[in-house]
């Protein structure tokens, strides 16, 4: 039986590419996790009950989160055909891992979108959501359209400035700017 400090020692290592890994097929970051705590307890259970050598134990703890996701999903089918037209086959490690921290990003950005002025967050939503221009914004916000060009700019940096302190890493910026630019005030 694998004891408790092995456990955390593989855990330690293999937990961050395993929730990728996962998170591939159910495409919920909060899933994978719960997979992924799952598949170290099946991984407990199984060594109690059976010899496990060092040689073999990344590919058994794959196989296992494998299969919990599979049979997750099969959960899902028979809840709801809407779930399964989410699912696809898994990406690469690198693309799932970029889908976490956009995933990551997408839940920040609401966040700070959240705690912003009803005016500043206004005029960022009817800019992004309904494509409006400064002219059509400011006419039905009853503003200037300098100032709805200047709650734009405003909620940008609280943008910026929010994904910084969350640790979202520069060099990630170049994705979050892509998703920003059209909003880029003119």
């Amino acid at each position: 039986m694998l004891d408790p400090a092995e456990i955390a020692r593989l855990y330690d290592r293999h937990a961050g590419e395993l929730l990728a890994f996962i998170y591939a097929y159910v495409k919920s970051r909060e899933t994978a996790e719960d997979l992924l705590h799952d598949s170290f307890i099946n991984l407990m259970r199984f060594s109690s009950k059976r010899a496990v050598d060092d040689s073999n134990l990344r590919a058994l703890l794959y196989r296992i989160a494998r299969n919990l996701s599979i049979d997750h999903l099969r959960g899902e089918r028979r809840r709801g055909p809407h779930i399964v037209s989410a699912y696809s086959e898994p990406r690469s490690p690198d693309d799932t891992a970029d889908r976490l921290e956009m995933d990551e990003a997408g839940r920040e950005v609401a966040r700070i979108l959240e705690s912003a002025e009803e005016l500043t967050r206004s005029v960022f939503l009817l800019r992004r959501e309904s494509k409006m221009t400064y002219a059509e914004i400011a006419l039905s916000l009853h503003i200037s359209e300098r100032t709805a060009k200047r709650k734009m700019r405003r909620m940008l940096a609280i943008l910026s400035e929010g994904l910084k302190k969350a640790g979202i890493m520069l060099f990630f910026f170049a994705t979050v700017a892509s998703i920003l630019s059209h909003f880029v005030v003119i």
